[in-house]
């Protein structure tokens, strides 16, 4: 039993070995991102209503660069930050190897006892053995960079903060400070009412400016002046080779679009681009809506081919009692009757307008059950109705405050002379008795003048809220469904010639009929 047990734990203990034999690790990849500052624009030279647009330009820019995924180091570049990798670990180890040795020389003077100074010299040569071992390997090693690395801007940058560019001379240090591998300057000048603006790239591994790129442009045209400055940049900065990109989509009317930019209608052209990832979108009219986010290999052709899924139409008949235009929003479509197809549960504006200029605008909604809708233009207010009854209102509130004040002085001034024609102690003359009938007359009128202006600046603001909520067109249905929508039960609805009816498809309603309970 014993042998047993002794075969079964030699058998663990080699099985053990082997399998810690056969690991093996992987050897670490350095300098993995590669990291750019963009500095803040120099604008001395520009008043400061146009010093804006640098700011403008500059996260113009950072937006562009924020979609870079990946930099391609070239050979230059990838053995500049091997030899850094690999001067730093021979430093470091040197480093350990003269701090041990500095510490193995201290022993004489720490007047230890001789057993334990051989004991502790004994120990401090085997560590010192050890490390000249690893100071070897890390001289005969050779690092592992990674020759494409992700491409990252600073947080300032990310934040929309720019940084003062460093001074001449001043590159490097500017670059060891931030912590980047490389930054980009500008500066925004004048020349004859246009704007220039002034690009240069500096490389940490390079010790120098190795691109500069310069456009002029004005302020109607700023924003594809930049985005084409931007595509420059990105090409310069990535050094990765275009990648294409071709699209087809059915229907063949579908519009196409890359990045928010029109690419074709049906088929886009060959677009050559900078790899990484593009936003693909297709529309087309009754047609589910198509979006991905494609990543685009460099030096390869990607084709996306996009298929819309139809989605369910059907049908409505728009009557007018007297022959109209009829417009879907502001787009004219037609006169009326008029047959219009639309998806399902789509809720449509329509106007209709009249040869004697009456119209009305409502929202359908285009469910099943809807058949055929009837709608009523009226006779508009004349032009300057509104405007002749709010000139009305204003003149009437002007008079009725002009004409109160005096009413009141007025009959201020009679109540003092007849209270004085009335003191039991007054000379009263004849003179004093006509005065008082004259203000008396005066205060009468006056009052009834400014009541008159009341009663007008009153019935010309009913008139004024009148007229306005007479010539607005509500464009929103009413809550309850209209008197003049009556569903025509199996009614066969004829298509207008501006509009062809759609033949049903699978999971689609008929377009030509529509039914109702």
């Amino acid at each position: 039993m014993a042998r047993k047990a002794t075969i079964v734990c030699l058998f663990f203990l080699c099985a053990g070995t082997l399998f810690a034999g056969g690991k093996t690790e992987e050897p670490p990849v350095y300098n993995d991102t590669w990291t750019l500052c963009i500095t803040e624009v120099v604008t001395a030279h520009l008043a400061p209503a146009k010093a804006a647009a640098g700011t403008l330009a500059m996260q113009t820019i950072a937006r562009s660069l924020a979609g870079v995924d990946r930099r391609v180091r070239l050979s230059a570049e990838e053995t500049y930050y091997r030899n850094q990798v690999w001067f730093a670990a021979r430093k470091e180890a040197a480093k350990k190897i003269a701090d041990k040795q500095k510490q193995r020389d201290e022993l004489l003077y720490q007047g230890n006892k001789a057993w334990k100074y051989r004991k502790e010299i004994k120990k401090i040569d085997a560590e010192l053995a050890k490390l000249r071992e690893e100071a070897a390997k890390a001289d005969a090693e050779v690092p592992l960079i990674e020759n494409m690395p992700r491409f990252a801007l600073t947080a300032d940058n990310l934040a929309y903060k720019f940084p003062v560019p460093p001074k001449p001379g001043k590159e490097y240090s500017f670059c060891t400070q931030q912590k980047v591998d490389g930054f980009l300057s500008s500066e925004l000048t004048e020349f004859h009412e246009r704007l220039v603006l002034d690009v240069k790239f500096y490389s940490l591994f390079a010790r120098a400016y190795t691109y500069e790129d310069t456009v002029i442009f004005s302020t109607e045209n700023i924003d594809d002046a930049l985005v084409e400055l931007g595509d420059r940049i990105i090409e310069h900065i990535s050094q990765a080779p275009p990648a294409g990109l071709l699209v087809t989509a059915e229907p063949d009317d579908a519009l196409i679009t890359v990045n928010g930019r029109f690419a074709g209608r049906g088929e886009s052209e060959f677009i050559e681009r900078n790899a990484g990832p593009a936003a693909v979108e297709v529309f087309a009219d009754n047609h589910e809506s198509y979006s991905e986010t494609v990543d685009l290999p460099p030096q390869e052709l990607t084709e996306l081919s996009v298929r819309l899924p139809a989605l369910p139409i059907a049908g409505i008949t728009i009557t007018t009692e007297e022959p109209a235009v009829l417009y879907r929003g502001a787009l004219y479509i037609g006169e009326t009757p008029f047959f219009l197809s639309a998806p399902l549960d789509t809720r449509i504006p329509l106007m209709a307008e009249t040869r004697d200029q009456k119209s009305t605008s409502t929202a359908v909604l285009i469910d099943r059950s809807t058949g055929t809708i009837t709608m009523k233009p009226v006779k508009p207010p004349k032009e300057g109705a509104v405007d002749k009854a709010r000139r009305g209102f204003y003149s009437a509130w002007g008079r009725f405050w002009i004409a109160l004040p005096i009413a009141l002085v007025v009959n201020g001034m009679y109540s003092s002379y007849v209270s004085a024609y009335n003191l039991p102690m007054g000379n009263r003359t004849e003179e004093d008795y006509n005065t008082a009938k004259t203000y008396q007359y005066a205060a009468g009128g006056s009052g009834i003048l400014a009541m008159g202006f009341g009663v007008e600046f009153v019935i010309r603001l009913l008139y004024y809220v009148y007229v306005s909520n007479k010539e607005r067109s509500p464009l929103a249905p009413p809550a309850e469904p209209p008197p003049s929508v009556q569903p025509e039960p199996h009614a066969k609805l004829e298509p207008s010639a501006l509009e062809t009816p759609i033949a049903p498809e699978d999971g689609m309603d008929a377009v030509g009929k529509i039914e109702t309970e």
